[in-house]
């Protein structure tokens, strides 16, 4: 089980479903119960939308490709030049899916001229890393149902279950304009809602030469002597901008009594990623709940004041 942001990214990248391009995306059921909804990030301004914006069907399917639910997104392409975006929750209904199970998200332009009325899905731009978050893998599909190529975005979606929890990934923009070097003290703040014991973790970092370290730390900032509860060595990514994996001497268990700060420290920076409750309405199941990215001790908000965080997880037993 991964507990942090578990998102890496170097940008955000948009699918087009243009033509008789189609996006697939799998994932494993969180909970048994019914979905009611699922939300996407929807881009509608040139280069990202064109025509009418075209008219989106997400069908929810086993892995056998049989239909359990289908919803339908019409979307008008806006005119502001400047990027538009949307956080639509589509209504779609299923029957009680089973926690554990695989199913599949199939998104199809079904406008009568998709080629040129057209929207797109949005994500998070990466280079593959065999230490990426392997659920939700999307690939892109030709009109016979064969791949395109190996896509490097990791869709931003929402699954809505009828019990009032969700799963997905809820971050709506990679904040390079709010990059900061780790020398200005960039650290993940949090205080555990219930406690977790930790084995590792992995950070994606910008331009990260090694040595470098991270460490676990609690109490006030900044953390010294008897604070500081690990401090271990970074791992160079296989990939740039890839996940940089550490590992703890011992298991360590955060408790939800104190704060927490997961430090990284070398010559390397940091992207933060944007929250997406406001705007966007993701919900809390699909961000890290329990803290958020600072500098110097205090937060790191993007340009409209949301939270954000760092690009990191930590595992647990």
């Amino acid at each position: 089980m991964r507990y942090g942001s578990s998102v890496r990214a170097s940008s955000l990248g948009e699918v087009n479903l243009q033509g008789s391009t189609r996006a697939l995306i799998g994932f494993t059921a969180h909970f048994s119960a019914p979905v009611t909804g699922i939300r996407w990030i929807s881009k509608l301004s040139t280069g990202y939308a064109a025509g009418t914006g075209g008219t989106t069907q997400v069908r929810l399917q086993d892995t056998q490709g049989t239909t359990l639910g289908t919803g339908q997104l019409v979307t008008p392409i806006s005119n502001n030049p400047g990027v538009v975006l949307l956080f639509p929750l589509v209504p779609l209904t299923t029957p009680t899916l089973v926690a554990g199970w695989g199913y599949e998200l199939f998104f199809t332009n079904v406008d009568t001229d998709p080629l040129n009325n057209w929207n797109s899905l949005d994500g998070c731009s990466v280079t593959p890393d065999e230490l990426d978050l392997h659920d939700y893998p999307l690939m892109l599909l030709d009109a016979n149902g064969q791949p395109l190529s190996d896509s490097k975005n990791l869709p931003l979606i929402e699954i809505v279950y009828a019990n009032g929890r969700s799963q997905g990934l809820g971050y709506v923009d990679v904040l390079i304009s709010k990059k900061q070097a780790l020398s200005a003290g960039v650290a993940e703040r949090f205080i555990p809602h219930w406690p977790h014991t930790l084995t590792a973790g992995a950070i994606a970092l910008d331009g990260f030469a090694q040595p470098g370290t991270i460490q676990l730390a609690m109490g006030s900032w900044p953390p010294v002597g008897q604070q500081i509860v690990e401090s271990v060595p970074l791992l160079p990514p296989s990939v740039p901008g890839g996940w940089s994996a550490f590992y703890f001497s011992q298991p360590r268990t955060v408790d939800n009594s104190r704060v927490w700060w997961l430090i990284p420290q070398g010559t390397a920076s940091a992207i933060p990623v944007q929250k997406g409750y406001n705007p966007g309405g993701f919900g809390p199941d699909t961000i890290f709940q329990d803290g958020y990215a600072t500098v110097n001790g205090q937060p790191l908000l993007s340009v409209g004041g949301v939270q954000t965080d760092l690009q990191f997880y930590l595992q647990e037993v």
